[in-house]
């Protein structure tokens, strides 16, 4: 086809990513990020790089990001939310999400955050409502210990 490797290369990722996130669907799995096709994941991404300037953005003067249009809930969201250590997802239905963000802040205290989100068929992301999750406690895994998972979920 007159390709150059890097596309070919590209290509291939793409292809295998969407056929991963197939097979996964049809199993029946409903959380991992795996179960995001190529083009949802790289969207996925690009909000996971905004919703962090926003929060390291976030000053005692917040008029500049409402200025910017930037919606309020999540502007109280990422209050003191820096950086994002980890994420997730789950599905919901119908292009809607449940995507979750930790941080942990610089005195080991977790701050973990919960954003509604839809997906439409031009991967856009559409915020429908989000929250930060009170944290009831923190358990200590050892490390021999195997949590296992079962369609993406951990029981």
């Amino acid at each position: 086809m007159q390709l150059s490797y890097e596309v070919a290369k590209k290509r291939k990722e793409k292809i295998l990513r969407n056929l991963k996130a197939l097979v996964l669907l049809s199993m029946g799995w409903e959380a991992s990020p795996e179960i995001l096709t190529y083009n949802q994941f790289k969207a996925i991404l690009n909000f996971i790089r905004e919703i962090q300037k926003i929060g390291s953005e976030i000053t005692g003067d917040l008029k500049q990001l409402r200025s910017k249009n930037v919606n309020n809930q999540i502007l109280d969201v990422m209050q003191g939310i820096s950086r994002i250590d980890d994420w997730g997802i789950t599905m919901v239905g119908n292009g809607h999400y449940r995507f979750h963000i930790f941080h942990l802040t610089s005195n080991k205290q977790p701050i973990i955050a919960t954003f509604n989100i839809k997906l439409n068929n031009r991967n856009h992301i559409i915020v429908e409502n989000c929250k930060r999750n009170e944290i009831v406690s923190i358990h200590h895994i050892p490390a021999n210990v195997h949590i296992p998972k079962e369609m993406g979920k951990a029981l």
